[in-house]
Formats: structure tokens, sequence, C-alpha cells
């Protein structure tokens, strides 16, 4: 088949990161596929280039000029793929261009959801949606929400996110985080990998270390991500008294080989679909501390901890435990990458979408 991605930009983020492996996963069992973005190409490009993978960017960033989707349909029209497969933050673009060019098949994935919508978003949505032959949602708790944001679609389907173990081994790093940061070897390193945006919440990841130090544990955080809120995290830091505790690592595009060098991962998001970030640590044998939400539950199971959104005091609590329980950490580093391995590997999720597309 050919499969065109359509998706705002190939950043080093969750989603992108899913879009551009599910690409090269595609293209290796044969099928003729390209991806389009409405933005920019993102650092994320040059990889799939390598690969032997087209990446376009037609010109279609913006909505108030209408031009966007004559630009759009026609870069559709001269590719000619038989199926479009759009991604969180160009859906309507995507499904509007490939109805105009007469595309066959529009598959949309939403990868998470803001919990208070744009109007516009909800307007773009629903007439997206009307264009779409599927809706898939990467958790069962996003096909919920979809479905009560009325955006779920003549037929949805729910397809986790999926990674490639080979790629994340338990034990063997790489990064040398403690040396670089100057980190003592008795000191526990939590760890979490996201972009500093407000949805992902390690303002509360900072709160929650800070109360664990008060309490007595002799343990460090490092961020591994940037955005816009990185000024404003290190000022929290300080603030908190625990600025020489809190590292930011900044962008890393090769993350798996930092992951076995944490003792815990924090996953501290508002909202989540099924975190790529979650997986890769589980996987690389790294015991989990997630919020309740989205799909977090689904993905860490017994594998991990739990805590509440915005409770800083939960996750204080459930780092205490795992840093005073060395034996308990490791157990569930252990499960953590048998769950992954057993229920959200690649080539699962490979054989879903090659199956939704030719339906």
């Amino acid at each position: 088949m050919r499969i065109e991605m359509v998706l705002p930009a190939l950043y080093a983020a969750g989603m992108e990161l899913m879009v551009a492996r599910l690409a090269r996963k595609l293209a290796r069992r044969g099928h003729e596929v390209g991806v389009t973005c409405v933005i920019e190409k993102g650092v994320l490009a040059a990889d799939l280039e390598a690969a032997g993978l087209r990446v376009s960017v037609p010109g279609a960033h913006g909505l108030a000029n209408p031009s966007w989707l004559m630009r759009l349909s026609a870069h559709l029209r001269a590719i000619g793929p038989d199926v479009v497969h759009a991604h969180s933050g160009a859906w309507f673009k995507a499904a509007a261009a490939a109805r105009r060019a007469g595309v066959p098949r529009v598959v949309y994935t939403a990868h998470g959801f803001v919990p208070r919508e744009a109007w516009i978003e909800t307007v773009l949505n629903r007439a997206a949606v009307r264009l779409t032959d599927t809706v898939v949602s990467v958790s069962d708790h996003l096909a919920v929400v979809m479905t009560a944001r009325g955006i779920a679609g003549r037929r949805q389907e729910v397809i986790e996110n999926g990674i490639d173990l080979t790629m994340f081994t338990p034990g063997v790093g790489g990064g040398d985080i403690r040396s670089r940061l100057g980190i003592a070897d008795r000191t526990a390193l939590v760890g979490t990998v996201a972009r500093l945006e407000p949805i992902k919440n390690q303002a509360m990841l900072i709160d929650g270390i800070a109360q664990a130090r008060a309490a007595g544990v002799d343990c460090a955080v490092v961020l591994i991500g940037e955005g816009s809120l990185r000024a404003a995290l290190a000022t929290q830091a300080m603030r908190l008294g625990i600025g020489e505790h809190v590292h930011f690592w900044g962008l890393e595009r090769n993350v798996a080989r930092l992951y076995p060098e944490l003792d815990i991962f924090a996953l501290t998001s508002n909202a989540e679909g099924t975190s790529i970030s979650l997986l890769e640590a589980m996987a690389s044998g790294v015991c989990p501390v997630a919020t309740n939400v989205g799909g977090n539950p689904a993905v860490v199971g017994h594998a991990g901890c739990l805590v509440g959104v915005g409770r800083p005091d939960e996750l204080a609590v459930a780092i205490h435990a795992l840093v005073a329980d060395k034996a308990r950490r490791g157990a569930l580093g252990a499960a953590s990458r048998d769950r992954v391995a057993r229920l959200f590997s690649d080539e699962a999720m490979v054989d879903r979408y090659e199956a939704l597309y030719a339906a």
C-alpha cells in the first residue's frame, strides 16, 4: 500500500517518535510510506530521510489563509496514497485535504487530549470525524473521552502504542548522568522524559522531590526534555531550596542510553494517552511511578506505583518507600520489562494498523 502519515512536525516527542517508528516498520514490510508535516520537518526528519523515507512540508501551516487546503490537497493528489493516516494536531487539515484529493481511506490516531479543549478544536474535530473512516485511540480511557466529546467516528478502534524492545536493555546505559551532573552514587536518581509543558506537570515532580528530601530521602531528579517551562521549573526548585538536586538534561536523541541509569522513572502528567516514555522506561527495567490518569494504569498495572494527579505528597511517599526498599524496586523493574514485552510490542501495533489500512 501507499501510506501517507500527516502530522504537525517530527519533533522529538512521544507521538512523533511513535509515528516515525511506525513509518519505518511499515516501509520494511514493503509498503511505500511518506510523511507530510504541515508546520515544519522537525529534528526526527533527518533519520527518516536517511532510512529512505520521504518527508515533505507542503506549506499548509495556519488556518486563516484558506490556500492551505489547495496546497495540501494538491500535494496529496500528486502522491496518490491509498491511505492518509492523520495524527493529533493535523486531523482536520489531513482529512479535508485527503477527501478533496480523492484518497480512498482516511485513518486518524488520537494520541492524547487536553482536559479543556478550545472551542475551535471541538468544531474542527467534529468536522474532521465526518471525513474519517476510522478513529483510533491509543488507550481505552482516551476512547471513552473521544466518545464523550462526540468525536469517536463511525468506527472506533483502540490500538495501544508499542515499542521496539531490542532498543531498550535493562542495566545497559552509557549516558553517564551521575558524573556529568555531579550526583553521588548513594543518591537515588529519579528521572522523567517529557516536554517541559503544563500538561506534563513536572512542577508536581519537583514538589514531590522537595517533600521526599524534607522527609530525609537522599534523592535527586533529572528532567530530560525541553519546553516553555524550563525557567519556571528552575525557579520553583530554587524557591523550594532544592535547586542543586533538580537537574535539566535538555533534549536527548538517544534516551535508551539514559533509562538504565535511573533508579525510579516518574511521570506526573495531568493527562496521557499511552505514554511512549513510560513504556521505554519500563522496557529498560526501571521501576515506574505515574499519575493515575489516561492510559497510565493500563501500562503500569501491578508493575509500579500510581499516585493522584496534583498529589506531590503521594509521590513523595512512593519515592520514599521505593528508595528504602531496593529489592522491591528491582522486582518492579523486572516486572515492568516483562509487562511491556507481553502487552506493548511494536510488532503487534504495526500488525493492527496494517490490518486497519486494508479493511
